[in-house]
């Protein structure tokens, strides 16, 4: 049994009922959560399945699902909501999943699955069941031990299975808690998508693991959709309406929760937020931090179980993104690039099994004195401006990205005068008034990395040419050709000029 299970059984005994999923509609007590895993998970069994795929959005019958089949010792993996049809078909057809469980019936539209007739009093609401009729080849799809597969969006096509064992799951789990445990938090609200690393390990198996209870709704109570929507006002009614001490934010959201802060919401029980998954102005959490959101960055990816260095109250540095978790040690390479020696995944889907012993993490870094780990750019991002300048664009986008309005940003300059901006704006901000912001920023930044041309960034354009990755990072290489012709004026436009 994994360490992770192991806890929550404990947890059934020596506190059954303290509350371990909440949600608007269900309330699970440590002592039902650890009944519904056994008898979920024996049904699960009697099935003879290998691979369970979960089609749902983010619910406590999501997390019990997962559950009982670790427990089952099955391969769960997520299938995003926020996929395009031809992505969630490649992903269920390329994996062999044995089982979809939807809420929907799946077998209704693919006649490879049958409908399986589920005890519905085993889960917590109505869902829908579908087994494939016939699997080939099961034993090369994933490396051995494999209990988590989770995917990537991938970069203009088939997205990519990052394969995980309950070994890392746990070592995530344990070091978390080790940096995590003193700082009081009783309730942690899940607001990404659980189909996301991050918050499926940190996000609900820590709080878990420590005994702690998860809030959890669906993307129709948060109003978070897909990867990147947000309905601003539902999201605000729902913050102002649950007390939570804990949550997981990407950059975009810390802009948004500050958004709202500074109009009025209270977050009172807030005591730890973590933002990752990209570049953060070390002036956006200094200032997050004046205002009362206690938020801490830190670093990760998915090669090594999402987390790998993270800031806390008792160890902080501005700039950095925090000390590296016990179960890893960081080093960096004489080229700058930051190595991650420990646990990491089995391999990716279709692949052979990872033997190095590090990981090269592709970023560029440094680690001052003390330990903490500093982050500076992607090596394979660097540019060069006609002049002869070398500059990372995260350091550039960061500080865009802390301007009031901007939602995200991917700039671009390699072999060019100056640097084009692409940016995406609050609805109730207009270019002018950006530009206005932009003419201040430039001031504060040297010549080579100012921004002189801009080109706004729809969340139609985002959605319909899939410019964003699952969890919300910029697709650079996509966004610069899907605006290619945009970006070129501006510099079409300049030459004219002289």
């Amino acid at each position: 049994m994994s360490k992770l299970l192991a806890k929550i059984l404990v947890h059934s005994i020596s506190q059954p009922s303290h509350m371990a999923l909440i949600s608007d509609d269900l309330q699970l007590d440590y002592k039902s959560l650890q009944s519904k895993i056994d008898q979920l998970s024996a049904v699960l069994k009697i099935l003879e399945c290998r691979i369970v795929g979960i089609f749902l959005d983010n619910s406590p019958t999501w997390v019990l699902i997962q559950l009982a089949a670790m427990q089952a010792g099955l391969i769960v993996i997520p299938i995003p909501l926020f996929f395009s049809d031809t992505q969630r078909e490649y992903l269920i057809s390329s994996t062999d999943i044995d089982v979809v469980i939807a809420a929907f019936d799946y077998s209704e539209s693919h006649r490879s699955f049958y409908r399986l007739n589920v005890n519905n009093e085993l889960l917590p609401e109505t869902l829908y069941a579908a087994m494939r009729y016939a699997v080939s080849g099961k034993a090369a799809i994933t490396p051995a031990n494999t209990a988590l597969v989770t995917f990537t969006s991938g970069t203009t096509g088939d997205p990519k299975g990052v394969c995980i064992s309950t070994v890392l799951i746990d070592q995530m789990c344990e070091s978390l808690h080790c940096m995590t445990a003193a700082l009081g938090i009783e309730n942690h609200l899940s607001l990404l998508p659980l189909t996301v690393m991050l918050e499926n390990i940190a996000g609900v198996f820590l709080p878990l693991f420590a005994g702690e209870t998860v809030l959890i709704d669906s993307a129709l109570q948060t109003g978070l959709t897909g990867s990147s929507g947000v309905d601003v006002q539902q999201l605000s009614l729902y913050l102002a309406n649950h007390k939570f001490n804990s949550l997981i934010l990407t950059p975009e959201l810390l802009k948004l929760v500050i958004n709202l802060k500074q109009q009025g919401l209270p977050l009172t029980s807030l005591k730890y937020v973590a933002v990752g998954g990209g570049k953060v102005s070390p002036a956006l959490l200094q200032h997050a931090q004046s205002i009362g959101i206690p938020v801490y960055e830190g670093y990760g990816l998915s090669e090594c179980g999402s987390v790998v260095a993270l800031n806390t109250p008792s160890a902080s540095k501005v700039g950095s993104v925090g000390k590296p978790l016990d179960h890893c040690a960081v080093e960096i390479s004489p080229a700058g690039e930051i190595r991650v020696y420990g646990p990491h995944i089995l391999g990716y889907l279709h692949s052979t099994l990872i033997q190095k012993k590090t990981v090269a993490t592709g970023d560029l870094g440094y680690l001052d004195e003390e330990g903490f780990l500093f982050v500076t750019g992607r090596s394979k991002n660097v540019q060069i401006n006609s002049y002869g300048r070398n500059f990372n664009p995260e350091w550039i986008e960061s500080e865009i990205n802390r301007l009031s309005g901007v939602i995200r940003s991917s700039i671009y300059g390699d072999d060019k005068p100056f640097i084009t901006a692409v940016i995406q704006l609050l609805p109730n901000v207009n270019e002018m008034q950006l530009w206005t912001a932009l003419e201040q920023l430039n001031q504060t930044l040297p010549d080579y990395a100012q921004i002189r041309h801009m080109v706004p960034m729809s969340v139609a354009d985002i959605a319909g040419a899939e410019l964003l990755t699952g969890n919300g990072r910029i697709k650079r290489d996509e966004i610069q050709q899907f605006y290619l012709s945009k970006i070129e004026a501006g510099y079409l436009a300049a030459i004219s000029s002289f």
